[in-house]
């Protein structure tokens, strides 16, 4: 048996699994509680950075990689694809890579579209990028892009006008996420999360503008870099302030624009980062709730969770390319737990090696039902 051989039929296993979740009380709970799949399935591209191999770097996909990977895509029963503006992007294209990439976008965005899948676009919020204008951005360890306070008008103004130009750009689009951080976010100080809301509620009428259909999720990603950086306190400091900025956004969404909803990162309920800071796994808060949830979905709104980090081997401090771990359990825990909360669309993000390279085994939460082996037709 070759490693393709061996990939697959771990692959077909591992669907077997997924489609069998009733290994625990909790998964027992969850599978009597609601059977429903997830509506949107989602992966998510960060499409910034250099990796090495280069093949490996969505940065450095062409259309033909695109399309085939788009293609791949629905073939797994995945739904929705989403982009952001990386750090170093963020303002008006400069140089002909940036006006390469938006123009490659519009065309995933076209077959997107005639495919069936919903498209989404990220935007940030106070950063702006310091790259020299006749130099390509593209590599984000350098951190070249400031975070321009709020409290000042021209700051607000000129970080909105720049997210617009996006959303004008890709004006097509099924929805737009407002990320709170990570770029962005604000630590003079002063700022709260009610400055971030100023920026949500103001994409959500600019959404309402372009394309009536279109949503805007106020993803509270990062949430706790809106006030004096968290990280000086640790980790754990970062996590809770999580929790009660998520709930503060919660709490202030019935009065934003009604094609406003919620994304959450759900670190609370699967992140090993997480676990360790809290002590391990059964002193960690749960976080969102069914009740959080039920809080917001009664008001009308709808919730996206945002798992990121879905790999066992999370440290949260150093850059991990190559092979990643990923076990099956652990995914499939993950699904179980969003099921519970009452959460039914999941947008995921593959490492770019998971993304990119057929001789590792794929497995991909967003798509929520089957876990698949990738084949050779690949980027």
């Amino acid at each position: 048996m070759n490693r393709k051989e061996f990939n697959m039929t771990i692959g077909l296993g591992a669907a077997a699994l997924l489609l069998n979740p009733h290994s625990s009380a909790e998964a027992q709970e969850a599978s009597e509680r609601n059977t429903e799949e997830f509506s949107l399935r989602g992966v998510y591209f960060h499409d910034g950075f250099e990796v090495d191999p280069i093949h490996h770097a969505p940065l450095h996909w062409g259309r033909d990689e695109w399309m085939r990977e788009i293609r791949w895509l629905k073939a797994c029963g995945i739904n929705a694809i989403e982009f952001a503006t990386m750090l170093e992007f963020n303002r008006i294209p400069k140089t002909d890579m940036e006006k390469k990439k938006i123009s490659d976008r519009l065309e995933v965005m076209e077959l997107a579209h005639s495919l069936g899948m919903k498209f989404g676009y990220i935007l940030s919020n106070t950063v702006v990028s310091t790259v020299p204008d006749n130099e390509e951005p593209g590599n984000q360890m350098k951190n070249r892009a400031v975070q321009l306070c709020p409290q000042k008008k021209e700051n607000f103004e000129q970080t909105v006008a720049l997210q617009e130009w996006y959303m004008n750009t890709y004006r097509k689009a099924d929805f737009y996420e407002e990320f709170a951080a990570d770029w962005g976010g604000c630590h003079c100080g002063q700022c709260t999360v009610d400055d971030y809301m100023k920026y949500v509620d103001t994409f959500a009428r600019d959404a309402q503008a372009k394309n009536p259909e279109a949503r805007l999720y106020a993803n509270t990603w990062c949430i706790a870099y809106w006030g004096p950086s968290p990280e000086e306190q640790g980790w754990k400091k970062v996590f809770e302030n999580e929790i009660a900025g998520s709930r503060k956004v919660i709490e202030l969404l019935p009065a934003m624009p009604p094609n406003t909803h919620l994304t959450l990162p759900c670190h609370h309920l699967y992140r090993p980062l997480v676990y360790q800071q809290c002590g391990g796994k059964s002193k960690t808060p749960v976080f969102p709730t069914h009740e959080d949830i039920q809080s917001v979905t009664q008001s009308g709104r709808d919730v996206m969770a945002w798992p990121h980090f879905i790999m066992d081997d999370d440290t949260g401090r150093s850059m991990q390319w190559g092979i990643v771990h990923s076990e099956v359990r652990y995914i499939r825990e993950l699904l179980q737990r969003l099921q519970l909360t009452g959460i039914r669309q999941i947008m995921g993000k593959p490492l770019p090696s998971l993304a990119a390279d057929p001789e590792h085994l794929c497995l991909w939460p967003a798509a929520a039902r089957t876990i698949i082996a990738r084949g050779t037709d690949h980027p």
